[in-house]
């Protein structure tokens, strides 16, 4: 009734409602901003979460993906290694990889994740691969041709002869 009698009354009723302070918020906003941009100017391979400004990366390369990550396969035969929990990420078994700061198990998770998204863009490139000319594939086909056509076609010719000449020494 209290409520009723002030409304009546013409006293104004208190809305709780938040107002928000823009030139402070806009203020906080851009020193994160520019904490990022430090951050990702100090180590770009660091920055795991999408920070806001457009990066411009290199086309798809096969050679840089693999880079820096030397399997060393053979290095480790014949060893006995005890892996506690606090054995740190690169010697706990299996493949690790540098740039990612990751640990893989096997062959396969390793060569899924040197070929993905995430190791090819913490390397700078983006998944996109180059649109090759008519030229880039003519001369990749030469590249891959046999050098010696002739010389096949010449001993398929003459291993062709020799059969009927065989079978022709068979039948009499």
């Amino acid at each position: 009734m209290a409520d009723k009698n002030a409304a009546a009354a013409g006293a104004k009723l208190q809305v709780h409602r938040r107002t928000w302070n823009v030139d402070e918020y806009q203020r906080k906003a851009d020193e994160r901003k520019a904490e990022e941009m430090l951050k990702v100017a100090a180590d770009p391979a660091s920055s795991s979460s999408y920070s806001g400004t457009v990066i411009r990366r290199d086309a798809l390369d096969r050679n840089r993906s693999r880079d820096g990550n030397d399997l060393q396969i053979d290095k480790l035969v014949g060893k006995a290694i005890v892996v506690s929990s606090n054995t740190p990420l690169e010697l706990s078994g299996g493949f690790y990889c540098k740039v990612c700061k990751c640990s893989l198990k096997d062959s396969m998770s390793w060569l899924d994740h040197i070929n993905g998204k995430k190791h090819n863009q913490a390397l700078g490139m983006n998944m996109r691969c180059e649109r090759a000319t008519l030229e880039q594939v003519q001369k990749r086909m030469r590249e891959h041709r046999p050098s010696d056509r002739k010389k096949a076609t010449q001993d398929v010719d003459d291993e062709v002869a020799a059969l009927d000449e065989l079978d022709s020494r068979i039948a009499k």
